[in-house]
C-alpha cells in the first residue's frame, strides 16, 4: 500500500513528540512504554482499504500487557461533534488531505492524553489493588468494565451525532 499524505511523517512529528515526552517509544505506528505494572501500547492502525482519491482512515487502538496472559485493549473513536471537523464522522479517524491529516492527528494527541492515559492508569489501579481484586476473574471483570465505560462514551457520542 502506498503511503498516503505522509502519514508516517506526520505521525512522528505530531504524535511522536508529545508521547515521547510522556515516556513512550515509537516503532512504526506503535507507541509503547513500560510502567512498573504494565506495558502500555497505543497503535495507529491504518485501514487496509485506503486508496488515493478516497478518504483515508486509521484506527486508534489501546492495549495493555500485564504479563501472565493478562492482556487486552479498546479502540478509541473520533471524539465528538464539537471537535469533529466537517470531513470526519464521529467514529472514524478520516482525512482526505495532508492538512486534514495534521488536524486529525492533533485531535488524537488530545484524546490520548484525556482518555488513553486515564484508561491505562485505571487498569494499573486494578492490578495494584490486590485486596479488592484478589483473583484473575475479579481483575478481568473490572478491566472489562473500565473498557466498556470508555467504549460506551464513544458509542453515545456516535449515537448522538447520527441523530442530529
Amino acid at each position: 500500500m502506498a503511503e498516503l499524505f505522509n502519514f508516517t511523517k506526520y505521525l512522528r512529528e505530531i504524535v511522536g513528540k508529545p508521547l515521547k515526552d510522556l515516556g513512550f517509544k515509537q516503532k512504526g505506528g506503535w507507541f509503547s512504554r513500560e510502567t512498573p505494572l504494565l506495558v502500555e501500547k497505543i497503535y495507529f492502525q491504518r485501514s487496509q482499504f485506503n486508496m488515493q482519491g478516497f478518504k483515508s482512515r486509521f484506527y486508534l487502538n489501546l492495549y495493555y500487557d500485564y504479563g501472565k496472559g493478562l492482556t487486552g485493549g479498546v479502540r478509541l473513536h473520533y471524539p465528538n461533534v464539537q471537535t469533529c471537523p466537517s470531513f470526519a464522522c464521529a467514529s472514524d479517524w478520516q482525512y482526505s488531505s495532508e492538512e486534514e491529516l495534521k488536524q486529525v492527528l492533533s485531535v488524537a494527541v488530545t484524546e490520548i492524553i484525556t482518555n488513553a492515559l486515564p484508561y491505562f492508569s485505571n487498569i494499573s489501579n486494578v492490578f495494584k489493588n490486590k485486596k479488592e481484586y484478589n483473583t484473575d476473574e475479579k481483575r478481568v471483570a473490572e478491566i472489562n468494565r473500565i473498557g466498556f465505560n470508555l467504549s460506551e462514551k464513544y458509542n453515545k457520542i456516535k449515537y448522538d451525532v447520527e441523530n442530529i
